[in-house]
C-alpha cells in the first residue's frame, strides 16, 4: 500500500514537471513571437523618420539595432531580400552614423560661415549706403557740368572745391572695403566647399536608407 502511494506521488511529480516544462516552452515561443512582431513594428516606425532622426538620436539608435538584430535572420517573415538589406545596413550602421555625424558638424561650420557672410554683407551694405549719396551727387554734378558749358569755369571751381570731401570719405574707407571684399570672397569659397562635402557625405546613407524603406513597403 505504501509503495502504491509513493508511486502515486511520484507520478504526480512527473506529470507536474512535464506540465511546467511545456508551460515554459509555450511562454518562450509566445515571448519570441511577440518580440518578432514588436521588432517588425518598431522597424517600420523608424522608417517614418528621417535618417538623421533615426540614427543620430541616442534613444532611437539602440532600439533600431535591437529590432534589426531580431529580424535579420527571419527570412520566413521578411523574405531574403529584406533580411539581406537589413543585415547589411545594420552591419554598416556605425559607418553611416559617423557619416551623418560628420555632416552635422559640417552643417554647423556652414552655419558659422553663413553667419560670417551675413556680417560681411551687412558691413558692405553699410559702406554702399554711405557711398551711394556721394556717387549720386557726383553724377548730378557731372551731368550739370555737361549742361552748363557756359558756366564751365565757375562750376569746375565748385567741383574742385567739393572734391576733397569726397576724396576724404573714399580714402577713409577704401582699405576697409577691400578687406571686407577679400573676406567675403574667401568665406564664399569655404561655404561652397563645405556644401559640396555635405552633399557627398549625405548621398550614400540617404540612398541606402531610401532603398531599405522601399524594400519594406513594396
Amino acid at each position: 500500500m505504501d509503495d502504491n502511494v509513493k508511486d502515486f506521488y511520484k507520478l504526480l511529480e512527473n506529470i507536474s514537471k512535464s506540465l511546467e516544462e511545456m508551460e515554459e516552452v509555450f511562454k518562450s515561443a509566445s515571448s519570441s513571437s511577440n518580440a518578432i512582431r514588436k521588432s517588425l513594428a518598431e522597424i517600420k516606425r523608424f522608417f517614418n523618420m528621417s535618417v538623421d532622426v533615426a540614427l543620430l538620436n541616442e534613444d532611437f539608435l539602440p532600439k533600431f539595432r535591437n529590432a534589426a538584430a531580431l529580424l535579420v535572420d527571419k527570412t520566413g517573415i521578411l523574405g531574403q531580400d529584406k533580411c539581406d538589406r537589413l543585415k547589411k545596413f545594420n552591419s554598416e550602421i556605425d559607418t553611416e552614423v559617423n557619416r551623418l555625424s560628420t555632416a552635422v558638424e559640417r552643417e554647423k561650420k556652414r552655419a558659422e560661415l553663413e553667419e560670417k557672410r551675413s556680417l560681411h554683407v551687412g558691413t558692405l551694405d553699410t559702406y554702399r549706403r554711405a557711398f551711394q549719396p556721394h556717387r549720386d551727387e557726383m553724377r548730378k554734378m557731372v551731368y550739370k557740368h555737361e549742361e552748363l558749358k557756359k558756366e564751365l569755369l565757375d562750376y569746375e571751381m565748385q567741383m574742385i572745391k567739393e572734391m576733397p570731401s569726397f576724396q576724404n570719405v573714399y580714402s577713409q574707407n577704401k582699405s576697409s572695403i577691400d578687406t571686407e571684399i577679400s573676406g567675403f570672397q574667401e568665406n564664399e569659397q569655404l561655404l561652397q566647399k563645405e556644401s559640396q562635402e555635405i552633399d557627398k557625405l549625405r548621398q550614400e546613407p540617404s540612398l541606402d536608407w531610401s532603398g531599405l524603406i522601399k524594400a519594406f513597403y513594396n
